[in-house]
C-alpha cells in the first residue's frame, strides 16, 4: 500500500476498498448508489404501471383500468412471493 499520494487514482480506491474491508466495513463502497438505482427503478415501474392504467382507462374505459389494475397487482405480489421463496424470505 502507498503511503504518499503519487499513485494513481484507481490503486487510491483499490486500496481504500482493501482497508475498509480490513477493518470491518461492507464489500461495496457503493451500496447507497446501487441502493438508489434500485429505487429509480421502481418509480419507473410505478409509473409505467399507471401509465398502463391510464392509457387502458382512455382507451377501454373504467371497467378495463380496474381490471388491469388487479392484474398489475397480482403480478407484483406474485413477484415478490417469488423473490422471497428463492432468497429463503417466504414461509417455508
Amino acid at each position: 500500500m502507498s503511503d504518499g499520494g503519487s499513485g494513481s487514482g484507481i490503486n487510491s480506491v483499490i486500496e481504500a476498498e482493501f482497508r475498509a474491508r480490513e477493518l470491518g466495513g461492507p464489500a461495496h463502497t457503493d451500496a447507497a448508489e446501487e441502493q438508489t438505482e434500485r429505487t429509480a427503478q421502481r418509480a419507473a415501474w410505478v409509473v409505467a404501471g399507471l401509465a398502463v392504467i391510464g392509457g387502458t382507462w382512455l382507451v377501454a374505459g373504467p371497467g378495463a383500468a380496474a381490471i388491469m389494475f388487479a392484474a398489475l397487482v397480482l403480478s407484483v405480489v406474485a413477484g415478490w412471493r417469488v423473490a422471497a421463496w428463492r432468497t429463503g424470505r417466504g414461509p417455508q
